[in-house]
């Protein structure tokens, strides 16, 4: 089987990160080198990491000296230390038994990108519930699958580095990693419906309970995904598009009004109107004159009445 780099990006979780080393070592794919990329930690994270490769030479530790301090920097450089020809990423979660051989044996398959599911871990309750949502079956996956956003959530994935090739995470968003992952679908994409790795929520640090707090770079990331989308509906004239192209302008432009930058927020909401008129959008417009802290109490409401 071809070798695996499983890019472990790391910041002030000593407890969390050797629980995630230890699950990488304790799988049954050994084929792989585990890179420990940290992000200027203040804690003990080195000594860990140092304690554990005295056992282990397959462990390596870089210190993000290269890029900005963040969640994509920190990924760039553990992305510039893989050697092998398929990469992983593993944020301080767990990988679950088997894992990596399941992925790694339908990737020596012929495909290139190989996916899975994970388990949502809640202020440390592990439950059954999948992180990902809108597969239900194993299956091959398509470029317009996720460019139509068919599925949502947090999936576990293998890839080969090459499909990237030199392409890197933009420093200048937080988060929104879509904007280089539409580049694992230029090949063959495969689906399992399994889970394989448990998926931590309660993290304060977290990509999704920051978004708030970069606002600004979140509708940066928003708004280059719907200028992708967009240039994808006009090569391909596929109308299929529209609703998600106007969707991503919608998210942009709430994002931009929790950034207070009103012209952003009004340009990517007409831009969102202008190719698909949609409640979202239109909702939004009228909203647009209500403080920001209201707008998140709102949006608090919404996302719980949608649960039940």
């Amino acid at each position: 089987m071809s070798k695996l780099s499983v890019i472990v990006p790391t910041f002030n979780r000593q407890v969390l990160l050797e629980k995630a080393i230890k699950s990488i070592q304790n799988q049954d794919f050994k084929d792989l080198e585990i890179i420990v990329s940290d992000d200027n930690s203040s804690d003990d994270t080195k000594s860990v990491v140092q304690n554990l490769q005295k056992d282990d030479d397959r462990i390596k530790y870089f210190l993000n000296q290269n890029y900005k301090q963040g969640p994509n920097g920190n990924k760039n450089n553990g992305l510039d230390q893989a050697s092998g020809e398929f990469v992983t990423f593993l944020d301080d979660d767990e990988l679950l038994s088997g894992a990596l051989s399941t992925l790694m044996q339908k990737a020596n398959e012929g495909y290139a990108h190989v996916f899975g599911n994970c388990l949502i871990e809640k202020e440390g309750n592990l439950s059954k519930e999948f992180s990902g949502k809108g597969l239900e079956k194993d299956s091959e996956i398509s470029k317009k699958d996720f460019l139509m956003a068919k599925f949502s959530g947090e999936f576990f994935s293998v890839f080969k580095k090459s499909l990237l090739e030199n392409q890197r995470f933009n420093e200048e968003f937080y988060g929104n990693e879509a904007t280089l992952w539409v580049n694992l679908y230029k090949e063959k994409s495969f689906y399992i419906h399994k889970a394989f790795r448990i998926y931590r929520i309660f993290r304060q640090d977290s990509v999704t309970l920051g978004a708030s707090k970069n606002a600004h770079r979140v509708y940066l990331g928003y708004l280059e995904l719907a200028k992708i989308l967009e240039n994808e509906l006009r090569m391909s004239k596929d109308k299929d598009y529209k609703k998600t192209c106007a969707s991503y302008y919608k998210m942009a432009a709430y994002h931009a009004k929790l950034a207070k930058n009103y012209k952003a927020l009004y340009k990517c909401l007409f831009k969102s109107l202008s190719i698909k008129i949609n409640a979202p959008a239109l909702i939004l417009l009228i909203l647009s004159i209500i403080p920001n802290s209201m707008i998140k109490k709102l949006s608090k409401i919404r996302v719980a009445l949608c649960k039940n």
